[in-house]
């Protein structure tokens, strides 16, 4: 049932959402290349081996040559890994399910087992806000990949919103990109004092109709290859964590589960539970 179980079922479709420069075209290789070994994305969740194609709208060739330069395995895999890139910012997969050009020809019968779309917003005309623009671009995709898994790169709001808003609702434009996905991953940048020049983010699973929500990780990405390495969660993410996933916990359950792992201080820990606790009863609401 699935390329990579939990995140990714078969001939499903994965929105990747998150803000700019949080990391998300690195995640997608990650993927990518956890699927090409047959290995575990983010050294827990277990893949299926199998062909990817990389349709990139967003990153400039030179640019995407030089990431994969960092990564032997991707440009070994000459069979099993294709990308189809366009600099010119024309592409519109609207057009290309009607007609595809031959370069979409030979992507198709390349015939992937996943298909990676970077990015969203470089990908169609259509106003994002609109509740049936998901409908199109994601009945576009599928007309050109019918069976495949597609994972499709998407940015966050760039401006706040009015009102109380969890982060996970933060796809670009209107709510209905998410809800028509299967399977949606949020990624978010995290700051990291100690550290100020290094990439850490947080990845958790923000929407799903296939099965149980998968726990949230912290990542770091790797300087050398920029891939996303799993590490050690904060206190604070492991408390937004603990609730998300096992419902309605307490202040005192969670300052108790911190102290019995010497995560942090009592003060630090009751500060962290109440936003933790209040962050998920607001989500309800």
């Amino acid at each position: 049932m699935f390329v990579c179980e939990p995140l990714a079922p078969s001939g499903g479709i994965v929105l990747l959402h998150g803000p700019s420069e949080s990391g998300k075209t690195q995640l997608a290789m990650t993927f990518a290349k956890a699927v090409l070994e047959g290995g575990t994305f983010m050294n827990q969740f277990p893949c299926r081996p199998g062909r990817v194609l990389l349709v990139e709208a967003d990153t400039p060739i030179l640019l995407i040559q030089e990431r994969l330069r960092k990564l032997p395995l991707l440009m070994e895999a000459k069979q099993r890994f294709c990308v189809l890139a366009d600099e010119s910012k024309s592409f519109n997969i609207l057009s290309q399910s009607v007609s595809p050009d031959p370069e979409m020809v030979r992507a198709q019968a390349f015939a992937p087992d996943v298909v990676i779309f970077d990015s969203l917003r470089d990908m169609h005309g259509l106003d994002e806000n609109s509740s049936m623009a998901p409908r199109l671009v994601y009945g576009a995709i599928r007309r050109l990949f019918a069976t495949q898994t597609l994972v499709v790169v998407a940015h966050d709001r760039k401006k706040p919103t009015q009102g109380t808003r969890h982060p996970d609702e933060e796809t670009s434009g209107h709510a209905a990109w998410r809800n028509a996905s299967d399977i949606s991953w949020h990624l978010e940048r995290w700051y990291n004092h100690k550290e100020p020049f290094e990439h850490y983010a947080t990845f958790r699973s923000s929407k799903t109709r296939w099965s149980a929500r998968a726990p949230t990780v912290r990542l770091k990405m790797d300087e050398e290859t920029l891939l996303m390495i799993p590490t050690e969660l904060s206190p604070a993410q492991l408390a937004d964590a603990w609730v998300r996933e096992e419902g309605w916990l307490t202040e005192r359950q969670v300052v108790e589960r911190l102290l019995e792992g010497q995560k942090c201080s009592r003060a630090t820990a009751y500060r962290i539970a109440k936003k933790a606790v209040s962050s998920e009863k607001a989500e309800a609401k």
